[in-house]
């Protein structure tokens, strides 16, 4: 998390200068050369580091099939010591520096568990870092609080921390302090360290030997307390880009088997960190604070080609600009974790329980012979140990000792006494006791009533019996019939409201009677049907009778009657006085009417419309939107059958056709009509290929001359050349031709003749199912010469087709 600017002047010359080396800046501790030269020259360094790679290699492995595993089962706790070396925290500031320690170790668990108040913004990097990048390492960091070492003069319940107790001596070949009485915790040593040193780990991972991690005063704490006289984070004096408490989150990073993240390689071809979602990194970032502006990818900072993940705590970015471990990062601290053993209890972090309970002091026995012991001890107790002992009086106790967590002790003889009561409770953590005297008398046993609205009568569904003369809120006497009501009581007065007022069992008595009406719907008109007899309308009845429909508001006598076919100002008529339309039925659901079939009605009926231009009304197929077929049927009933169909007597020769224009370019085949042109004369045109009109060309009066046409439909089948068969590349070329043709919405007509002229096959489909259905019809013919025939609209082509088996 933060810069280790310099070494220890006691650690060995030998150490710093051995494992310094491809630096480029004056920095020592946990770097990735430091674990080379070590693995390369300490036999035991390396066998210990191969050993622990094997034990947690399984351990990523599932953690990996389950990226970012919630911690159901709770986190693994790890029990931390910290211990302040001499003249670190001034005289009477030492509860001051335990909370420091406390707020400290608090951050530090949001940090490993990727809750860091800033963590949220490496979302903002999803489409570099990928998704599910932030990690949870599933560990959460405990001070001791029981079961300490001896000789540190800390007891149960009292904080794992030290103050000049402990030997800061760093030994031959270690980063940091070693004690072993305390090999039970991950130690957190705070020094003043010379030379800017930020802090070191004892090793990557570390040894979990009584060593730990190393830290100067100035980057101990978050910088959310200050102690007067100690320099802690935040203080005057420290260093103001590492102010917030990541260095520690770095350090244990490093302790449970981090590198740095940029590989203290000072380049992008070197080892890295051996992880995998992180990206490689040349620069190290030494107090860098200028992230505030990024928001996206694209504004990061690049070093080897890809963003850099300068936000990570294995980064010396400033304080403020560190927030998250990856989600590999924390497969390898959470598996070092469980390699060392630590689960998700512990032996060392806890409070013991707290004995407490009642009753104590003066107590009145009534209408019982037994007391009901309640267990209210804090702190999760696991025993209870009680003891009963009469110390003055008559009475005799059935029991004198239990175990239970709430016994119950009756008087077996006697009728007064003082019981002195002693709770011991007890769990994993520890002991405490607690007594107290219970004076025991018996008293007068009275039944009394709740008087829940001070009327000073009582219900009498709500009893109490109870020694004292009466319970505060009851009265003695059970007489009212509604205790949530004052005015309602026996000394009422009974008023015409629907209520027993006086509590005599009778509603409104003295009071004519009258006829009310239901009026369910709120319309302030009522139910014939629905009566009930009162001095006064209750609510929801009224005077009235002449609703015709009290499930409705908006019927009722005088509403407007509208076009629904329902009575709707109750004066016995439907739909009255509204204007009549005529319909027509449409019984095949096309949206055209049959004109000879109609209904005459104010709105629209079901299955009529307002249209009668369906010439068959059996048929949905057929009515003014659809296209002709050749089928011998008027299937756009416009009068006319088969209009602009294929004619079966073609002469071959010549062809007449309705409209010649200039710019025409080509005519339309097998369409044959009386052309009138200019004052209505014919012009006959000779059977070609294209008709191409000159723009200059003009049509004269009485003028015969001849133009080429696209060739009747029974001639031209001697010509190979232009005739297609069914395979691949044929299909292609006419799929190119039909859709330079046509548009993609058109709705074409397909036939398929023989050269003789008969139809094998007419329908319509649209444009993109066209091929298909060409493909699966000339599956369907005999061998022979066929010719395929496109129309829509003006538009249309034909193309001869032989079929070969």
């Amino acid at each position: 998390m933060r810069l280790l600017l310099t070494l220890f002047t006691f650690i060995s010359v030998f150490l710093c200068n051995q494992m310094l080396f491809a630096q480029t800046e004056p920095f020592c501790g946990s770097t990735m050369q430091a674990h080379e030269q070590l693995m390369e020259e300490n036999e035991e360094y390396r066998q210990r580091f191969k050993k622990w790679q094997k034990l947690i290699k399984p351990i990523i492995k599932a953690r990996n099939e389950n990226k970012n595993p919630d911690c159901t089962n709770g986190p693994l706790l790890v029990p931390v010591a910290i211990h302040f070396d001499a003249g670190i925290v001034p005289a009477g500031q030492e509860q001051c520096a335990i909370d420091v320690a406390i707020d400290h170790i608090q951050e530090l668990n949001l940090e490993f568990a990727g809750l860091d108040v800033d963590a949220p913004l490496i979302n903002q990097f999803t489409a570099c870092f990928g998704a599910n990048i932030l990690g949870n390492a599933c560990l959460e960091f405990c001070i001791g609080t029981v079961n300490h070492p001896p000789g540190y003069g800390l007891v149960d319940g009292d904080y794992a921390v030290t103050f000049n107790q402990v030997s800061f001596t760093i030994p031959s070949g270690n980063f940091t302090p070693v004690n072993s009485d305390w090999d039970e915790y991950v130690n957190i040593y705070v020094d003043n360290l010379p030379g800017g040193l930020l802090g070191v780990s004892n090793g990557i991972p570390g040894n979990f030997n009584g060593d730990g991690v190393l830290l100067d005063n100035c980057v101990f704490g978050t910088g959310a307390i200050s102690c007067p006289g100690a320099q802690f984070t935040g203080a005057t004096g420290c260093f103001a880009a590492v102010d917030e408490g990541e260095v520690l989150a770095h350090e244990l990073g490093h302790y449970f088997g981090l590198f740095h993240i940029w590989g203290d390689n000072s380049g992008c071809s070197g080892a890295q960190d051996q992880i995998a979602d992180t990206p490689d990194m040349a620069s190290s970032y030494s107090s860098y604070l200028a992230c505030g502006s990024h928001i996206t990818c694209s504004d990061l900072p690049q070093t080897c080609g890809t963003e850099d993940m300068y936000m990570n705590f294995m980064s010396y970015a400033g304080n403020a600009c560190m927030y998250m471990f990856t989600s590999n990062q924390s497969d390898v601290m959470n598996a070092t974790a469980v390699t060392e053993g630590y689960t998700t209890t512990t032996t060392k972090c806890g409070t013991p329980p707290l004995a407490d309970f009642t009753p104590f002091g003066a107590y009145e026995l009534c209408n019982t012979d037994c007391i009901d012991y309640t267990d209210q001890s804090l702190n999760n107790p696991l025993d209870w140990d009680w003891s009963f002992v009469v110390t003055s009086g008559d009475i005799v106790l059935d029991i004198t000792t239990s175990i239970l967590q709430n016994p119950t002790v009756c008087l077996t003889a006697g009728v007064s006494g003082v019981i002195e009561t002693t709770l011991t409770v007890s769990n994993s953590i520890g002991t405490t006791m607690k007594t107290q005297t219970l004076d025991v008398s018996y008293g007068i046993v009275r039944t009394t009533y709740a008087d829940v609205d001070n009327d000073t009568y009582g219900d009498p569904n709500d009893v109490t019996i109870d020694c004292d003369f009466p319970p505060p809120g009851n009265v003695l006497n059970n007489l009212d019939c509604d205790d949530t009501d004052p005015n309602i009581n026996p000394a009422a007065v009974e008023v015409c409201d629907g209520i027993d007022n006086n509590c005599d069992g009778t509603i409104d008595e003295g009071f004519a009677l009258n006829t009310y009406y239901a009026d369910a719907d709120m319309d302030s008109f009522g139910d014939n049907n629905a009566t009930i007899m009162a001095c006064v309308a209750p609510p929801g009845y009224v005077t009235d009778n002449t609703d015709c429909d009290d499930t409705d508001a908006d019927i009722f006598p005088g509403a407007t009657e509208i076009c629904d076919d329902i009575d709707n100002n109750c004066d016995g008529n439907t739909d009255e006085g509204l204007p009549l339309f005529t319909y027509y039925e449409d019984a095949d659901s096309d949206t055209y009417g049959n004109p000879a079939v109609t209904i005459q009605d104010c709105s629209q009926p079901a299955g009529y419309v307002s249209d009668d231009m369906d010439c068959d009304d059996t048929d949905p197929n057929i009515n003014p939107s659809t296209s002709e077929l050749c089928d011998g049927v008027d299937n756009n009933c416009d009068g006319t059958i088969d209009e602009g169909c294929v004619l079966e007597d073609c002469d071959g020769d010549s062809l007449i056709i309705n409209t010649i224009t200039q710019n025409t370019n080509r005519a339309e085949f097998n369409v044959t009509s009386e052309a009138l042109v200019n004052n209505g004369q014919s012009i006959l045109f000779t059977a070609g290929t294209d008709i191409n009109l000159d723009p200059s060309f003009e049509v004269v009066q009485g003028t015969i001359f001849e133009a080429s046409i696209i060739p009747c439909m029974s001639a031209g089948f001697d010509n190979d050349e232009e005739i297609i068969s069914r395979n691949l590349s044929d299909f292609e070329k006419l799929s190119e031709e039909v859709y330079t043709l046509f548009d993609v919405q058109d709705i074409v007509t397909l036939i398929i003749i023989n050269k003789d002229g008969k139809i094998y096959y007419q329908n319509q489909t649209d444009l993109n199912a066209l091929g298909k259905v060409i493909d699966d019809e000339t599956k369907k013919l005999k061998e022979g010469f066929y010719v395929i025939n496109i129309l829509a609209g003006k538009k249309s082509m034909s193309q001869r087709i032989v079929i070969t088996n």
